[in-house]
């Protein structure tokens, strides 16, 4: 965002609200004393009253994320739908059958969508989420931890973790439990982060056009402010799913011996 918003030669203002609080005291502040032309709002939760007050007022703004009311937002999103149907279809393309599932938050457009993805990615080859292996986090490293830990009483053969830094964690509680990946569990994840190629095994997840997302949310938010479009627009960008060492064929199944390509770091 900062280097689009410095090729357009504007100006790039930085607020954050640590509660709700903040953020009615700040809002009107930021927006009453004209000191923005337009709003990005990014990390939003659903149900967040700022979207309702920035959708009543004239400013113009773009969320990042797809909004609770997508009918009268302008936004950019990755296909988090897609993102996650594709990593669900792949571990069965290894002939997995008890996979699990840490998801993100359900507060959040992005943990709705990924769940959404994953089930109709397991339904298409005849799988479900069975409740015993699904656990949800809070995008935190910590949360990863915990809910593999967690899972690994249902005894899954691989995981999906719908956030990389959910992913760090949960591989960190396989290590400490003495299993391997992915020669006893799988495990694909998403956003491909800096963090993933680093990981020990560096790991296979989707990626999500991180950088292109917050270009095209400038340029956006500068053609409703300029008036060159007419907002509500919706812009959804492709995921891909990147392969590495995390996730491997189940023992026994076809694709035993099929190998894949490696982006390595």
């Amino acid at each position: 965002m900062s280097r689009a918003a410095n090729r357009a030669h504007i100006t790039l203002s930085l607020f954050i609200f640590q509660s709700v609080e903040e953020e009615e005291e700040l809002y009107p502040r930021i927006v009453g004393a004209g000191l923005v032309d337009g709003i990005l709002l990014t990390a939003s939760l659903m149900g967040d009253p700022l979207q309702t007050r920035l959708i009543d007022g004239a400013i113009p703004f773009v969320m990042v994320g797809r909004p609770d009311r997508p009918d009268m937002v302008s936004y950019v999103d990755a296909d988090n739908v897609a993102g996650a149907q594709c990593a669900a279809e792949y571990l069965r393309g290894l002939g997995h059958e008890r996979i699990g599932y840490i998801g993100a938050p359900l507060t959040t457009t992005a943990g709705i969508d990924r769940l959404e993805g994953f089930t109709d990615g397991l339904a298409r080859s005849g799988g479900v989420v069975r409740p015993e292996l699904r656990r949800d986090g809070d995008f935190s490293e910590g949360s990863g931890y915990e809910a593999m830990c967690s899972i690994l009483a249902a005894r899954p053969d691989a995981v999906f973790v719908a956030s990389d830094t959910m992913a760090v964690g949960a591989l960190l509680a396989l290590q400490d439990q003495g299993i391997r990946a992915p020669d006893d569990i799988s495990v694909v994840s998403f956003d491909d982060l800096p963090a993933a190629k680093l990981t020990r095994p560096p790991l296979t997840t989707v990626r999500q056009p991180i950088a292109d997302t917050g270009v095209r949310a400038v340029e956006l938010l500068l053609d409703l402010v300029t008036g060159s479009v007419a907002g509500p627009q919706a812009h959804v960008l492709p995921t891909e799913i990147v392969i590495r060492d995390s996730a491997g064929p189940a023992d026994g199944s076809e694709a035993a011996g099929v190998s894949a390509p490696v982006d390595k770091p």
